[in-house]
């Protein structure tokens, strides 16, 4: 499999890592120009910046709401972050059409990503231990298995999945590798053989986000868009996205506003386009809907 590794950084120059071949050539001036001022063309389908999108409050039970993912038959679930429980969320109204245990007896962790490949959910945990199971009914127990991914000490935030390398990406909020210091990294768990990728998927550095107009960025959440293909990547700590091309090149970032988004903790995209995303709230979270329009 063909895997990209990009280290992207505004002062020095990008280099594209790729599984045939161990050199490294850097970019020139004008392909980090051009990296830089490229228009985010998934962002730019949305208005993010609006003070007033569709929003529903959710119920208190997850108020403390921790991360989304969307079936391919276009239901939305979501997860808490103290508790390994799955809830089932009406889109339109926002309430809890069912939900259902991971485990016989409660399995309380600090859980901070939620997602579906195939037919299979997944949940992680912030020391990476990756749980796997199926759907259940409401108010049922449903049977699991236990990975350690080896990212205990990285501060694990986001999950989804990756269709076309059949794999998930983790997003780390914490990098304690000197080797990667001051950046942002997502690994790449391969489904197929139930292993980490021993080098992430990619890297952003500080100096590229902050020559996007914010270096203060600590994901919270990330979303593959299922129609270009980029990743989202949301932050609560920096109250924005970021979007990120297959191979590792941030192409935009856009703040969103803080009267909307209390603590983006999850994002989604729902079977029109719409870009959803979930805040934890002080006692009720909400769940706000971004419609998407046409390509400018």
């Amino acid at each position: 499999m063909r895997k990209a590794i990009l280290l992207i950084s505004f002062s020095l120059a990008m280099v594209a890592c790729q599984s045939r071949t161990d050199e490294t050539e850097p970019a020139s001036d004008g392909d980090i120009a051009k990296t830089i001022n490229r228009i985010a063309p998934t962002l730019a389908l949305y208005d993010l910046a609006s003070k007033s999108p569709s929003s529903v409050k959710l119920p208190k039970e997850i108020h403390e709401i921790s991360g989304l993912a969307m079936s391919a038959s276009g239901k939305l679930f979501a997860n808490g972050d103290e508790r390994a429980r799955v809830y089932e969320i009406d889109i339109v109204s926002g309430e809890i059409a069912k939900s259902f245990d991971v485990g016989d007896k409660p399995i309380r962790k600090d859980f901070e990503g939620i997602a579906i490949a195939h037919d299979t959910m997944y949940m992680i945990t912030s020391d990476g231990d990756l749980y796997s199971f199926r759907e259940g009914g409401d108010k049922e127990s449903v049977t699991f298995e236990v990975v350690e991914t080896g990212l205990k000490n990285y501060d694990i935030e986001g999950l989804c999945f990756d269709q076309p390398t059949n794999s998930l990406l983790i997003a780390c909020k914490l990098m304690p590798d000197d080797k990667y210091e001051r950046t942002r990294a997502v690994y790449s768990y391969s489904i197929d053989r139930a292993t980490l990728e021993s080098a992430p998927r990619f890297l952003i550095s500080e100096d590229t986000l902050a020559a996007f107009g914010g270096a203060l960025f600590r994901p919270s959440s990330i979303e593959r868009h299922p129609q270009s293909g980029s990743f989202l990547i949301l932050a609560s700590q920096g109250s924005a996205i970021i979007e990120v091309a297959a191979d590792g090149r941030l192409l935009g970032r856009v703040e969103l506003p803080k009267s909307v988004h209390y603590q983006p903790e999850g994002i989604a995209i729902a079977p029109d386009g719409s870009l959803l995303i979930g805040n934890e709230g002080a006692s009720r979270g909400t769940l706000v809907r971004y419609p998407r329009h046409s390509a400018p």
